[in-house]
């Protein structure tokens, strides 16, 4: 079966952990590629998720609901985990697809060894009345510049903004009619990161020990809710901490 969604930078199939990383709504595997290559063959082998209708899948019709990106995700992913150990990272959106995925392999028997949430908050604080992906392009545009600066460039750049409007689009429509199901307790620890000045997630970070009956720890860094990026060296610094603790093989390095 070719692959769809996953994209290998740097294959490292001997690696003693396989990290999937999720990108933000709006974003693209690329969003994850520098990632590739912070992790060596004894420490993790880095996938990164492709949603369609982006990057190399642009001629390929989006998915606006989350069950029907779920499904997908499974039927690509069950074959490939089964004997692998693994961790899911998540940023933004990408934290809800990985929580949900998370508990359906688990249902499956296939549970990952850390789930890793990054400026997202629990599922009991999801909003239900953001409308966001009904508004004109202007109040998008609003509504990405007050989750970070950065985000002025759709502003100075329309033909960017041409480009990716639509995508953001549909992932807003796909997040925001997004419900929850009731929490299946998972069993591995969960790991939330959050940029100290993010308005995506302030107070409930410390929620997400409810969807676990591990531990789950909490770390801030300086930023908005693009900290991922603007503190990747200490982002990863930390995961890389986190996920020695999971392997004894993982390098000191």
């Amino acid at each position: 079966m070719t692959p769809t969604f996953l994209r290998f930078y740097q294959p490292a199939p001997a690696a003693p952990l396989l990290m999937i990383c999720f990108p933000h709504a709006g974003g693209g595997a690329s969003a994850f590629r520098p990632w590739s290559c912070l992790f060596n063959e004894t420490e993790a082998e880095v996938a990164v998720v492709q949603y369609p209708g982006r990057e190399d899948r642009f001629s390929e019709p989006f998915i606006d609901a989350m069950p029907l990106l779920l499904e997908a995700l499974q039927q690509e992913l069950q074959p490939r985990l089964k004997g692998r150990r693994f961790v899911l990272f998540g940023h933004s959106m990408g934290g809800a697809v990985a929580h949900e995925l998370a508990q359906r392999l688990q249902q499956l028997g296939i549970p990952p060894e850390q789930l890793i949430i990054s400026g997202r908050p629990p599922p009991q604080f999801h909003l239900l009345d953001s409308t966001i992906h009904l508004g004109s392009d202007q109040q998008i545009l609003d509504a990405l510049l007050r989750l970070s600066a950065d985000n002025q460039a759709l502003r100075e750049q329309p033909e960017l903004a041409e480009l990716l409007l639509p995508v953001i689009r549909n992932d807003y429509r796909l997040i925001e009619h997004y419900r929850p199901q009731p929490v299946q307790l998972l069993s591995c620890p969960i790991m939330v990161l959050s940029g100290e000045n993010d308005s995506e997630l302030l107070e409930q970070a410390q929620a997400w020990q409810s969807c676990t009956t591990a531990a789950s720890e909490v770390y801030r860094f300086p930023g908005d809710h693009f900290f991922i990026t603007s503190q990747r060296a200490a982002v990863v610094a930390r995961v890389k901490q986190v996920l020695r603790q999971l392997s004894p093989s993982f390098s000191e390095g």
